[in-house]
């Protein structure tokens, strides 16, 4: 998740809201509190794909895909993923 850091919605208020989290397979990053917000996000993307490495892609069931665009499918855990 990245963040300007001047959002109405601050970063307490949306750990407040998203709840319990994987921290392996979410990041934050608030640009104004990093001291080199490139290489910190290079950083948070190369622990993201380490995670994403140990997964073996499957196929998905359950999109419907419409003139290029996917809708959504709920997990039941609050989580939303889109296929692209």
């Amino acid at each position: 998740m990245l963040s300007l850091g001047c959002e109405n919605l601050t970063h307490e208020q949306f750990l407040e809201e998203l709840g319990d989290y994987d921290k392996d397979r979410v990041k934050f990053l608030i640009c104004q509190e990093a001291g080199d917000e490139f290489s910190e996000g290079r950083e948070r993307l190369k622990q993201c794909a380490e995670y994403a490495s140990q997964f073996k892609r499957e196929p998905i069931i359950g999109m419907k895909f419409y003139r290029d665009t996917c809708f959504p499918v709920r997990d039941g855990r609050r989580r939303v993923s889109f296929v692209i």
